[in-house]
């Protein structure tokens, strides 16, 4: 009985990580802000419908190497794509749609995972130099329910909030040190 007990024990874990896979939510990537910023929101759209300033605010793309992330030939608006292939994995982000100074709005495929995240960001100028911006974040529902899983027990939802947060917040910087460099 004592031989059997580590057999039993991983078992049961086995079987309650397997339930929580399928009864999990789907939806594990709902995420949602919405801020002002103190930026122009010609300069924030540009930021964010031009696949190649995504560097310079979004973290998971700010420390990538030489060669890591490559750029199709329009850089920005409707059908901008940008593969990447960082020690975290690899996959590509889309523009899918691109209203100007209205909304833009992504997917990102991680091939690691076989799954989607989709991001749409929506602008509207409340002011000189101040503009609301509205994100949302969202995974496929054909994320694999092994994936969904994992990404639950790990309460991932609370790093993807911190993560889509931060990296609003850097847009703001990004675009105001822009500004800054330009009255100076």
């Amino acid at each position: 009985m004592k031989n059997k007990f580590p057999l039993i024990f991983f078992l049961g874990l086995a079987i309650i990580y397997l339930i929580t896979c399928f009864i999990g939510p789907k939806d594990i990537f709902k995420v949602e802000h919405e801020l002002i910023l103190d930026a122009n929101i010609e300069q924030l759209f540009n930021k964010v419908n031009n696949l190649e300033h995504w560097n310079t605010w979004n973290d998971w793309l700010e420390n990538a190497k030489e060669g890591e992330l490559s750029y199709s030939r329009n850089l920005s608006g409707k059908g901008a794509q940008l593969k990447f292939d960082l020690d975290t994995g690899e996959g590509e982000l889309e523009i899918l749609e691109s209203e100007r100074n209205k909304r833009v709005k992504t997917r990102t495929i991680f091939k690691s995972w076989t799954g989607s995240v989709y991001s749409e960001y929506t602008f509207k100028s409340v002011g000189k130099n101040k503009t609301q911006i509205n994100l949302k974040v969202n995974n496929s529902k054909s994320t694999p329910f092994v994936v969904r899983g994992i990404l639950f027990l790990n309460k991932s939802k609370k790093s993807i909030e911190k993560s889509t947060y931060d990296a609003l917040k850097m847009l703001e910087k990004s675009t105001s040190e822009k500004r800054a460099m330009r009255n100076f």
